[in-house]
């Protein structure tokens, strides 16, 4: 494996484990009479350990970065418009976006992400240039 192998499947380990944390954040229990804390919507810390270390991730991510398939559905459906996604070699629009990821963010009237190239040829300076908090990928 070489080196941007093995950087590569890093940030995919870090940023998948982060993604199945603050999906499992999100399915917690019901809010009912018997919780002691009142549901204010403050974000809780979430500390993911993985292969490289721990990520700790103190505020609520704000810039969300989604690499690979289904990643950025994954984001958009948790209320997560991201700031920067994998160009679509296939299926996507006269825009550049697949249609139905076009639909989503023009629905909530959020601003359509940042294209980069993926894949193999992952464009790290255009990653890095979008300043995210988090970079989601399966």
């Amino acid at each position: 494996m070489n080196h941007w192998q093995k950087t590569r499947h890093g940030i995919t380990v870090v940023a998948g484990t982060a993604v199945l944390a603050l999906t499992l954040s999100a399915c917690g229990g019901e809010n009912g009479p018997d919780d002691q804390a009142e549901d204010n919507g403050a974000f809780e810390t979430v500390e993911i350990e993985h292969a490289l270390g721990t990520a700790i991730i103190e505020d609520k991510p704000e810039r969300v970065v989604t690499l690979g398939q289904g990643s950025t559905e994954t984001a958009i459906a948790l209320g997560v418009t991201p700031v920067g996604i994998e160009e679509y070699p296939w299926g996507a629009d006269d825009t550049g976006y697949l249609p139905w990821i076009h639909e989503a963010v023009e629905e909530v009237g959020d601003e359509l992400p940042e294209q980069f190239t993926g894949g193999t040829e992952l464009d790290i300076e255009a990653i890095v240039d979008l300043e995210p908090d988090v970079i989601l990928a399966p």
